[in-house]
């Protein structure tokens, strides 16, 4: 029944990733705060609803909404473009930037999840859904630590009076602080049906005997070449 309920929610996160890639692609040229309406807002009525659960909606319900600068366990709550809580930004090319990042993570959850409503075995798909999580936490902690150090950049150039080199490392900022963020919004919601569904985290030697499933895959999927294949036209010696 677990592995039921586990694939139910990984269908329904499916559909939920698909809908907010198809608003990042008609929102990325909208101007900023004039975005396309929310996900989930059908009627006016529904609106007081709305913002009474807004806070307990997970990541990608609140992704699906609009992206912004967020903190550590807050994703998309204002509906609006993204915003930098720490350094306002006006332009609209900052937007747009921050709304690629969030659209190119979700493209990437989408394409990567998709595939794993197609494995029957349950102990397989869970494995591969628990080797996504990790390639979306690795990704984040490996974005937060370089983001980390292009800020100790910036203040470095700013104290040294480069404001040029400033402007680039702030433009790679927002790109980087974005995609940080979708990538930690990605892992929570993967992690949550995970907790959601209680289902048992593979064994080492489960992943070890994936592993090797998939090499021996990939092996046998790859051309062989016999230079004894009765195919093979030899070449003729050449007489000097």
């Amino acid at each position: 029944m677990e592995h039921d309920t586990f694939r139910n929610k990984l269908s329904k996160l499916t559909q939920k990733t698909r809908k907010a890639l198809r608003l990042y692609s008609s929102s990325g040229n909208s101007p900023l705060g004039h975005a396309s309406r929310p996900l989930g807002h059908t009627s006016k009525s529904g609106s007081a609803r709305n913002r009474s659960t807004q806070s307990s909606s997970s990541p990608l319900q609140q992704l699906s909404r609009q992206p912004v600068a967020v903190s550590q366990d807050s994703y998309l709550t204002n509906g609006s473009f993204p915003t930098e809580s720490e350094h306002a930004v006006d332009s609209i090319d900052y937007s747009v930037l921050q709304v690629q990042q969030w659209k190119e993570v979700t493209r990437d959850l989408l394409q990567k999840i998709t595939p794993l409503l197609t494995i029957s075995n349950n102990r397989k798909l869970v494995i591969e859904f628990y080797g996504i999580r990790d390639q979306f936490y690795n990704e984040w902690r490996l974005l937060q630590a370089d983001l980390h150090t292009r800020q100790l950049e910036l203040e470095a150039a700013a104290e040294g009076g480069e404001f040029v080199k400033c402007v680039n490392l702030s433009v790679d900022l927002v790109s980087l602080k974005a995609r940080m963020q979708a990538c930690q919004a990605a892992h929570n919601e993967l992690q949550r049906i995970i907790e959601n569904s209680k289902v048992s985290s593979p064994t080492a030697q489960e992943i070890e005997s994936q592993r090797i499933e998939e090499e021996e895959e990939v092996a046998e999927e790859a051309p062989h070449y016999d230079p004894d294949d009765s195919n093979v036209i030899p070449l003729r010696r050449r007489n000097y």
